[in-house]
């Protein structure tokens, strides 16, 4: 019998996989454009998002970012470890009873920062990564989405801001999200081919958002003992609005398990259910958005197959599944129109 041939599957991975060539170029694009990430934070001055940006920025190459806290934290968030002495990250204090609930937060957020900086990047300070996937083959000969966790994170930054100045020139997109680690990892979800989804994906953890349209458009977050989830509840105001979302299948990041700290609940099920409630009481009229039960937890799931039927009825989006899903890097075109802030192009 013939001696099996040894192959070395990590090479397998593409290296010249079109996020890669994106990933290589998008920073030097908009370096001089940057949107910042803006990051509620609560008694967390060397929280994981913090620990995480430390590894890779640097005074010469970054993302801005603004921590917004409660104003009896100020001082503490600023002399912190990770903080201190860093231009490219600023301190937003609000005082404490303004903002003592997340909602509370991202609606004073809104608020606050929708004329000074009309697109943000909004996370949770506990999110721990945020990268981009390539193809790899596995030693099983399936093929799969490989998540590439020790990335530039401004460089992935990049990325996301293209694909949303894209989104927001063409379908007038106000919000864009990726997929967590736990979920990204079937071949597709790297595929040039889908690259930009229209109506799909949820504002979870963390988002980029168009904040003036939003708020021109009398939508906010709201208290989350109001409303539950704050962020679906954003989402789910901005479908009934008929204004257009979308998400990023190669970006992904990773998050640290979902906690009871910000409800008086003793475990992560009360939490979820009292959530559930809340959103079904503001929003159960609506056919597209259902009560589900997932892992163990109550939540609420979008219909997206109603909300896009919807959309194409009111001729927002087309019926065809290339209006829905289609090729965001197109080659590398993308680049040469962000360099060209998406002028018209003339010249091939």
């Amino acid at each position: 019998m013939a001696k099996r041939q040894s192959i070395d599957y990590a090479g397998l991975i593409k290296n010249d996989f079109w996020t890669n060539h994106f990933y290589n170029k998008a920073y030097d694009v908009v370096k001089d454009r940057k949107w910042p990430i803006v990051i509620p934070s609560y008694n967390r001055p060397d929280n994981l998002f913090i620990k995480w940006a430390n590894n890779f920025m640097t005074e010469e190459k970054n993302y801005p970012i603004i921590f917004v806290v409660r104003k009896s934290q100020e001082e503490m968030y600023k002399n912190a470890e990770y903080i201190k002495g860093k231009s490219w990250i600023s301190i937003l204090a609000f005082e404490d009873d303004k903002i003592d609930d997340i909602g509370k937060v991202r609606k004073a957020i809104v608020a606050e920062l929708h004329n000074k900086y009309p697109i943000i990047f909004m996370s949770d300070d506990d999110v721990s990564t945020i990268c981009h996937s390539i193809y790899r083959l596995m030693e099983s000969g399936s093929e799969k989405s490989q998540a590439i966790r020790i990335a530039d994170g401004s460089q992935v930054m990049a990325m996301w801001q293209i694909g949303m100045e894209y989104g927001m020139k063409k379908y007038n997109m106000v919000m864009s999200s990726g997929l967590t680690q736990g979920f990204s990892f079937m071949k597709p979800f790297s595929d040039v081919e889908t690259s930009i989804c229209l109506m799909k994906g949820l504002p979870t953890n963390i988002c980029c958002l168009d904040i003036q349209t939003i708020f021109n458009n009398g939508i906010n977050f709201g208290s989350i003992k109001q409303v539950g989830h704050d962020d679906l509840d954003l989402l789910i105001k901005c479908l009934d609005k008929k204004l257009i979302v979308g998400s990023f299948q190669w970006l992904t990041y990773s998050t640290a398990p979902i906690g009871t700290t910000c409800f008086c609940f003793d475990t992560v099920q009360k939490r979820f259910t009292y959530q559930q409630q809340q959103m079904i009481q503001n929003h159960g009229d609506k056919a597209w958005v259902k009560a589900v039960n997932n892992r163990d937890l109550d939540n609420i799931g979008i219909n997206w197959k109603i909300v896009r039927q919807e959309y194409m009825d009111a001729g927002i989006i087309g019926k065809e599944k290339t209006d829905l899903f289609h090729d965001l890097w197109r080659n590398g075109i993308l680049i040469r129109e962000a360099k060209n802030n998406f002028e018209e192009i003339t010249n091939g």
